[in-house]
């Protein structure tokens, strides 16, 4: 498994992240900063109890991504405490709005055509069996907090056909980011 140099591909990791906290921080109504984490240890370890997954596939590569969450620490910030499954369809829309953004940018700036999965919430515990698939995959992490809730964020890149991840840095980001509301919560 390789972390991704962080310098070498700073305007890409910092596409995914500043998409993830917007859409965060957006649809909870609520400033939220975000940080990058460096840490190779973090590869297959349970982060936090819920995950969502969604990935974003096509010829070249293959790109998981997750915010990893805890349902409680979303109900004690959000006032009219919603059900555990309003909680998990609204972190699977964030995952979709999230990668549905991505594949924006890449086809409007790469011409490359992408396909995404339905998004899904797995158990954090399902990260240990995650570590487990082929060990030439690209991690980023980054965590979105504020002074009460966190998440983790991750991307797992995966190149099919030796891609050139260098291309990446290609992508042209806006910062005026439309995101439709989440009427979950």
């Amino acid at each position: 498994m390789i972390i991704v140099n962080h310098n070498k591909y700073q305007k890409f990791f910092s596409c995914c992240q500043n998409i993830s906290s917007k859409i965060l921080s957006m649809q909870l109504q609520k400033e939220l900063f975000s940080t990058p984490i460096e840490t190779p240890d973090l590869i297959g370890k349970v982060l936090m109890p819920n995950t969502g997954l969604i990935i974003l596939s096509g010829a070249d590569f293959t790109i998981f991504f997750k915010i990893m969450f805890s349902r409680k620490t979303l109900k004690d910030i959000i006032n009219n405490s919603p059900s555990n499954e309003k909680i998990d369809d609204f972190i699977k829309e964030c995952c979709n709005q999230t990668v549905g953004k991505l594949k924006e940018i890449f086809f409007n700036t790469l011409k490359i055509s992408l396909a995404i999965s339905l998004p899904l919430k797995i158990s954090g515990f399902d990260e240990l069996y995650f570590s487990l698939r082929k060990e030439d995959l690209h991690f980023f992490y980054w965590k979105i907090f504020s002074s009460d809730t966190e998440f983790i964020c991750s991307l797992e890149i995966e190149s099919i056909s030796d891609f050139n991840l260098d291309n990446f840095n290609l992508l042209e980001f806006n910062e005026n980011l439309h995101v439709k509301d989440v009427e979950f919560l």
